[in-house]
């Protein structure tokens, strides 16, 4: 085909329809519609998202298509995608002649997608907007500035929103604001979006609004001044029988994945207390069988074991040359009584108290996540150690590496230092 014989048979096609179908066409460039982006990204990546909210026009999608080929406003529930070979098709039985009308109903496609290709055609020889990208739908979303611009502000401000819950939004924004249409968007969308710009599902880590940033700098200021070197993160958890199972598995997509196993409730809760330090990683644990918790007098009693293990604050001493694991660092857990105090205080242990909800300064707290993983690995390998809960936690307590208790410590040092920066102390 020669270009000008191709600008002559996009002519004829846009002569060929009537004045309102002209009209509605450019209403249509006018606007930003993602409906046929987002049906194919939920076609192509997730299958089982939810479609659009509204009924779409008759489609025939393409690299650039923006809702333009709606024809009379007929309702269709699928996009048809139209490769480059059916395109150069219709560009060719134009050039021959054909009437508009005979090659849309040869083809299946709509007159405006016939004169989209024309002038693709006309401006860059090849029927795609962008030889580059040809029709890649999937990406269109990602080019179109004001959905993304919507969906990240969406995110950053509610990050623990479901991808239904901003694609609710991002409809109920698009009535009020008409110039941005948003009523087409899709969950598929959304996601591609989010992930394009490095957007992941993580696990939420809670703070409680009760805690203090001031009072956490200025503990900050305090354990700055101690090397973490000298520093027992205490600690305890609880085990209960549902945490002896893993929660995630394989299985294909749209198939649950589902296991037989035995009942876990009537299963032992055991509560272990732990003691680690930098250098020396698990310093101490004690497990007990346990209705609720753990009460005082097992805290005291664990000080009392932990103390034969520990070196000994001296006095007067500069940091620097204090021993390691000299310090106890303990939270505010009801356990943790005055009577625990007067203990330490009489047999010369120096401690340090978290400040109120603080885990995020409590290095052994990502040592218990550790050790929940070990339990559920034993446990899979072996389901005997469920009947045997003293077992199952000494041999998870000895899975724990001196390497993942100096992550925990290193953890903390950088949110230490993130807290003097915030104070500009840094």
């Amino acid at each position: 085909m020669c270009t000008d014989m191709a600008r002559a048979t996009s002519r004829a096609a846009t002569d060929s329809l009537p004045s309102s179908a002209l009209v509605d066409s450019a209403l249509s460039l006018a606007r930003t519609v993602t409906e046929p982006r987002a049906q194919t990204d939920a076609a192509e990546s997730a299958p089982t998202s939810e479609s659009s909210h509204l009924p779409r026009a008759e489609s025939s999608a393409s690299d650039d298509s923006t809702g333009e080929d709606s024809v009379d406003g007929a309702a269709s529930p699928a996009v048809t995608m139209f490769s480059e070979d059916t395109r150069q098709h219709v560009l060719g039985l134009l050039e021959e002649g054909h009437p508009v009308s005979d090659v849309a109903e040869i083809i299946g496609c709509s007159a405006r997608s016939m004169r989209r290709w024309s002038r693709h055609f006309r401006d860059n020889g090849t029927v795609w907007c962008d030889p580059r990208l040809h029709n890649l739908h999937g990406d269109a979303a990602i080019r179109n500035t004001h959905l993304t611009r919507a969906i990240l502000t969406l995110v950053e401000s509610e990050p623990a929103a479901f991808l239904r819950d901003h694609v609710d939004l991002l409809v109920a924004l698009s009535l009020d604001h008409p110039t941005s249409d948003h009523r087409y968007v899709s969950a598929a969308t959304v996601y591609r979006v989010l992930r394009y710009h490095d957007y992941t599902r993580k696990r939420i880590e809670r703070l409680y609004l009760e805690s203090s940033v001031q009072a956490q700098r200025a503990f900050a200021l305090l354990i700055d001044e101690i090397p973490l070197r000298c520093l027992v993160s205490c600690d305890e958890t609880h085990t209960a029988g549902s945490d002896l199972l893993r929660r995630y598995g394989r299985s294909r997509r749209s198939i649950p994945c589902v296991l037989r196993d035995r009942d876990t409730r009537p299963l032992k809760r055991t509560s272990t207390m732990m003691a680690v330090t930098l250098t020396h990683g698990v310093l101490w644990s004690q497990t007990v069988v346990v209705g609720s918790a753990q009460t005082s007098d097992d805290w005291r009693l664990f000080l009392q074991c932990l103390h034969a293990r520990m070196n000994t604050y001296i006095p007067g001493l500069a940091w620097e040359m204090q021993p390691d694991a000299c310090v106890v660092l303990y939270d505010n857990a009801s356990i943790h009584d005055h009577w625990g105090d007067e203990y330490m205080q009489a047999n010369g242990i120096h401690y340090v108290r978290l400040p109120p909800y603080s885990p995020n300064l409590q290095p052994i707290e990502g040592v218990f996540a550790e050790l929940k993983k070990h339990v559920q690995a034993l446990v899979y390998e072996d389901g005997r150690y469920m009947d045997k809960p003293f077992h199952l936690m000494a041999a998870a307590v000895g899975m724990v590496t001196t390497a993942q208790v100096a992550g925990q410590f290193s953890r903390v040092s950088h949110e230490i230092s993130r807290l003097l920066a915030g104070a500009g102390l840094a």
